[in-house]
């Protein structure tokens, strides 16, 4: 179904540069590029209309501003270089002269395909990477806790989480999509295109082990480069919420993102800026060591 999609957006977008030539495909590249460049500084402007709505959690609100930025400034180019482009045909037409050579239609298909094909493997990849984050943070440390291969306790938190979990999570179905990506005709560029690679796979799934393990948690807390954090008032108000913590151990990790104080620390630039040195990765691998089965 995937791979049928796929090939029709692309057929069709070729189809649509055959038919309107290759200097709008241009035009709508070039809108594309600008607009990808002042998303981030003009999504300040919908910052707010985003987080009254009331539809998108609170920690997302900031990436979703420039999503709509940058799609309104998409449009606005899009329509402003099509009425350059409509005067430029009726000046031909007034001269008798001909409206699109072959050239620039068959520029146009060719170009219009790469185009299709561009959207549909930059839509997959973002479906395919919230496939992969969802199989690291749920469904991996559940497996890993039913074959024996961490400690108890880690198996107990796997048996509260289900039974908390009384619907399935909204981003269930997401592990299934990425399979479908996977073995789709598109499943080898989304692959190559995916910025969450093994590594950073590894650290979605450790961090989950981490966080769901009392044993564990306590040992992270007290790593000698997380005690920097630890002591932190705006990170130890997060540790000791009691609302927060129940919804880590029930893997609701949409209603986290809703959360205010989490929101609120994500956007502190003074804290990310400190956290970027930390080599969470390395530290997370040290703390799980001790708790394999010999």
């Amino acid at each position: 179904m995937i791979t049928l999609s796929g090939f029709a957006v692309v057929i069709l977008l070729g189809a649509f540069g055959y038919k309107r030539g290759l200097f709008r495909i241009l035009a709508a590249f070039g809108s594309f590029l600008l607009a990808s460049v002042a998303a981030k500084p003009c999504s300040v402007l919908l910052l707010g209309l985003v987080g009254m709505s009331g539809q998108v959690p609170r920690a997302l609100v900031p990436l979703t501003a420039q999503l709509l930025a940058g799609l309104l400034f998409f449009f606005l180019l899009s329509f402003l270089t099509g009425r350059i482009l409509d005067n430029r045909d009726e000046v031909r037409e007034q001269l008798n002269e001909t409206l699109m050579a072959d050239w620039e239609r068959f520029g146009g298909a060719v170009l219009g395909t790469a185009w299709g094909v561009f959207l549909v493997v930059f839509t997959l990849t973002g479906l395919h990477m919230a496939g992969t984050v969802e199989e690291a943070l749920l469904q991996a440390p559940a497996a890993a806790a039913r074959e024996g291969r961490w400690s108890a306790t880690v198996t107990s938190y796997v048996n509260e989480m289900e039974e908390a979990q009384q619907e399935p999570l909204p981003a269930a179905k997401l592990g299934e999509l990425k399979e479908q990506i996977d073995s789709s005709a598109f499943g080898v560029l989304v692959r190559k295109t995916d910025p969450v690679d093994e590594k950073v796979e590894d650290i979605f799934r450790n961090l989950a082990l981490v966080v769901g393990d009392p044993q564990l948690y306590e040992r992270f807390k007290h790593h000698q480069v997380i005690a920097r954090f630890t002591g932190d008032p705006r990170i130890l108000a997060l540790s000791e919420d009691m609302e927060i913590q129940g919804q880590l151990r029930a893997g609701q990790y949409y209603r986290l993102l809703d959360n205010g104080k989490i929101a609120a620390l994500l956007n502190d630039r003074d804290l990310y800026r400190q956290l970027e040195d930390v080599e969470i990765a390395a530290i997370l691998q040290e703390v799980i060591a001790g708790s394999r089965r010999p």
